[in-house]
């Protein structure tokens, strides 16, 4: 006798016998896989896969680790391959065990930084110049909502703030609250105009104010831009007095600064 596949001699005690041992054993293979693909077969496989994991959970670990060590890549493409399939279950998973360890995390998360800062600000750089058009887009986007308009305004305010040598002392929950006590009326011209469109205005204003001076919440006001604009180098009473009370506490020697940046208060006294 021979087999029908191979044609190799086959020593069978039955003469209904027609495949060999390695070809019997391969077609045993493919009827099992084809009957794991319906659905009869899908249920009784989870099934027994679950029951035979909770009967042996260490010995399933212990040769998950050992697989992993020996086999990095293979590992690396079927945990991408998981997390295509299944985005939900990573984000409801990492969401859970972060509310749960939220201390942890955040402790772990800071000393990561503190290590590798240079090497954080390397990957940043090198994402946003392989995705230019991304961030270009997402940036005029951004800009046009409330939030980025206040962060806009921050970092321009804080970037004169700089060049003029001068400090702040106020928080942004203090600011928000001062916000909401107008109601987005302007307080100068009585005009309903909204939060959102209401500006910083600095009393005594930053172009009058020697360097090393310190602006706190009372010396800080919202306006509309239009009057905010025609106010401009003005000073007010309240600002005149604030100002003299600065010269008097830290007395700064005469220079050149100090006469040219404040020439209006040379009236107002002596003493600075």
């Amino acid at each position: 006798m021979n087999c029908i596949i191979c044609k190799k001699e086959i020593i069978a005690k039955n003469r209904t016998r027609r495949y060999c041992e390695d070809c019997y054993r391969e077609i045993e293979n493919q009827r099992k896989r084809n009957y794991r693909k319906t659905s009869h077969g899908i249920k009784i496989t989870k099934d027994y896969s679950k029951k035979y994991y909770e009967e042996n959970v260490r010995e399933r670990k212990k040769y998950s680790k050992e697989w992993g060590r020996k086999n990095p890549e293979k590992r690396k493409e079927n945990h991408l391959k998981f997390k295509k399939k299944n985005p939900d279950y990573y984000s409801d998973y990492n969401h859970k065990y972060y509310e749960q360890n939220k201390e942890s995390e955040n402790e772990r998360a800071k000393k990561y930084h503190q290590k590798n800062k240079e090497l954080i600000l390397q990957k940043l750089k090198e994402y946003r110049e392989a995705n230019r058009e991304y961030f270009s887009k997402h940036n005029k986007e951004y800009r046009k909502t409330p939030r980025g308009r206040e962060i806009v305004r921050k970092i321009k305010r804080l970037r004169y703030e700089k060049k003029k040598g001068v400090k702040t002392m106020y928080s942004l929950k203090e600011w928000k609250l001062k916000l909401a006590m107008t109601k987005g009326i302007c307080p100068n011209c009585n005009k309903f105009i909204g939060i959102d469109k209401l500006t910083l205005d600095h009393n005594p204003p930053l172009a009058i104010v020697p360097e090393g001076f310190v602006y706190t919440i009372n010396e800080v006001f919202p306006l509309c831009h239009s009057c905010n604009a025609k106010k401009g180098k003005k000073i007010n009473k309240d600002a005149e007095k604030i100002l003299l009370r600065y010269y008097k506490q830290f007395s700064p020697h005469k220079s050149k600064k100090s006469t040219t940046l404040n020439p209006k208060i040379k009236k107002l006294g002596s003493g600075y």
